[in-house]
């Protein structure tokens, strides 16, 4: 209220007032950024609007266009850069699926002859042992005892012997005979 009184005052009296304080923007200059501004009247406010929208939508498109422009070029390099990478990354995986295939065949294959010929010898070890008399299998055993070592035995108590296991089971095929 009391700057409503001075104001009123200086006015009677005939003083200039002193010039208000400038803001950076005026409320009566067309630059204002404030549509409700006083000052303005509601076509003024309508037609500053409507100029911002017309310079917004035109700089969007403006930019939009090039944007437009760019966009195929670039979006093709970088996405065959992508598809060759991926594709570089598929081949190399299924070249080491290839090796680790073919590696375990040829496993499979080893074990399996492996296990072949050891079904085959058995079979033939057993059927030699059928056909031989039990005098001259207990003879051929002992001929195998002279040929180990001694030493040998002592020293691997803790191994299988196989040896006494081979004797056993040929033992129990022939008194099963």
């Amino acid at each position: 209220m009391s700057q409503a009184n001075a104001s009123a005052i200086k006015r009677r009296a005939n003083i200039n007032p002193s010039p208000p304080i400038a803001s950076a923007s005026s409320p009566l200059s067309p630059k204002s950024t404030s549509p409700t501004a006083p000052g303005l009247t509601l076509p003024q406010v309508i037609e500053l609007i409507d100029n911002r929208l017309i310079k917004l939508e035109s700089f969007m498109n403006d930019s939009g266009k090039q944007v437009r422009q760019e966009e195929p070029a670039a979006l093709n390099n970088v996405f065959s850069e992508i598809i060759d990478e991926y594709n570089h990354r598929f081949e190399v995986l299924a070249d080491e699926l290839a090796t680790m295939k073919g590696v375990i065949l040829k496993l499979q294959t080893y074990t399996m002859d492996v296990n072949k010929t050891l079904m085959e010898e058995r079979i033939h070890v057993l059927s030699d042992l059928t056909a031989s008399p039990r005098s001259t299998l207990l003879e051929t055993v002992p001929y195998v005892e002279q040929m180990a070592d001694p030493q040998q035995e002592t020293e691997s108590s803790t191994s299988v012997d196989i040896r006494n296991l081979a004797k056993t089971e040929l033992e129990a095929s022939l008194d099963a005979q």
